[in-house]
């Protein structure tokens, strides 16, 4: 998922933003500029299980195969 992400960021430079900006999970989201965003209160999650996209873009890693 994470290679998608940079393959479509790298085609169309709006990307992360537009998808930043259209609704996520009940409670968490799956990209933000910020990685503490991803899990709010976990900031042990948000370390644990974040990886930067691209510089500036943040997308989590634990989710269920459902939530997926």
């Amino acid at each position: 998922m994470t290679t998608l992400f940079k393959l479509l960021s790298q085609e169309d430079n709006s990307f992360l933003e537009r998808f930043a900006s259209r609704k996520h999970g009940r409670k968490r989201r799956y990209l933000a500029k910020d990685k503490y965003d991803l899990y709010p209160g976990r900031r042990d999650l948000a370390e644990e299980n974040s990886v930067e996209v691209v510089p500036g873009w943040w997308i989590g890693t634990n989710y269920s195969r459902k939530n997926i």
